[in-house]
């Protein structure tokens, strides 16, 4: 079957299935084949979706998304250490985004990142409390 494809709103065809794809179309290019009513999305063309089923398909259902401990990553930011929670904060969002890209082991290093820099927040925060509250506390309330 012959198509034809609209680049750089110029259309460009005829072309067979496989000269579409190394024509470099995605599956959102709009195409066109003798019989049809209109203009298409390549992806929801039955000869072409096989080109396009793997940007189709879900993400493995079989492994949950990993945490991303966005909740930790806030608390650790306001009240612990501001700088070491920002970036738990950013990694914490790259957990959703790479999972819904279908990079699962991308998702899992960055929650792994995450729940690290929550950690080093919430360790750098414990430590310097005592030290901002010593430093701070005014000198008439020291009982010596």
């Amino acid at each position: 079957m012959q198509y034809w494809t609209i680049v750089n709103k110029v259309k460009v065809g005829p072309m067979n299935a496989a000269q579409l794809i190394a024509y470099g179309i995605n599956p959102n290019s709009l195409v066109w084949c003798q019989g049809m009513a209109q203009w298409t999305q390549a992806c929801r063309v039955p000869e072409l979706m096989p080109y396009f089923r793997s940007a189709a398909q879900p993400v493995n259902n079989f492994r949950p998304c990993p945490s991303t401990y966005f909740p930790w990553a806030i608390v650790t930011t306001l009240l612990c250490c501001f700088p070491a929670g920002i970036v738990a904060l950013i990694y914490s969002t790259m957990v959703e985004s790479r999972y819904s890209r279908g990079d699962y082991y991308g998702s899992v290093k960055a929650s792994e990142t995450a729940l690290l820099w929550c950690i080093i927040a919430l360790v750098l925060g414990l430590v310097s409390w005592p030290f901002a509250l010593f430093f701070n506390f005014p000198a008439n309330y020291y009982l010596f």
